[in-house]
């Protein structure tokens, strides 16, 4: 992209890299496959469900409080959230690894840069 922006002598030709470039990522991402793209969506909420319930954790326990029946109460839920989302990233990782593995795309490099997918992979 850089080199045809350098090489570009008007705006269409800017314009018209840009959209190549554009597509390629598109096409590199899988997003026009919908399988691949709710599976990434999925495995993305999970996260955003995960740094919630550490967000809901760090508000109900990092200040000192007086212990109670409903303090506890709260960290069995919150521990019973958090084995939930455990289990179903698990799941969800896994899937995607796998659907990733079968397409043998970029985009599965790109995720599994250090490995952590292929391990969960395989326990």
């Amino acid at each position: 992209l850089k080199e045809k922006l350098s090489n570009a002598s008007n705006f269409e030709l800017i314009v018209k890299a840009h959209r190549e470039y554009v597509r390629a990522i598109i096409t590199k991402s899988f997003l026009h496959n919908k399988v691949v793209k709710n599976s990434l969506d999925t495995v993305l909420r999970r996260c955003l469900f995960f740094c919630g319930l550490v967000s809901r954790f760090d508000r109900e326990f990092a200040a000192p409080k007086e212990e109670d029946d409903s303090t506890e109460r709260k960290m069995q839920l919150l521990c019973e959230d958090f084995q939930q989302v455990s289990k179903a990233f698990t799941r969800d990782a896994t899937f995607l690894y796998a659907l990733l593995t079968r397409i043998n795309s970029d985009l599965l490099a790109r995720i599994d840069f250090n490995g952590y997918f292929s391990k969960l992979a395989k326990s």
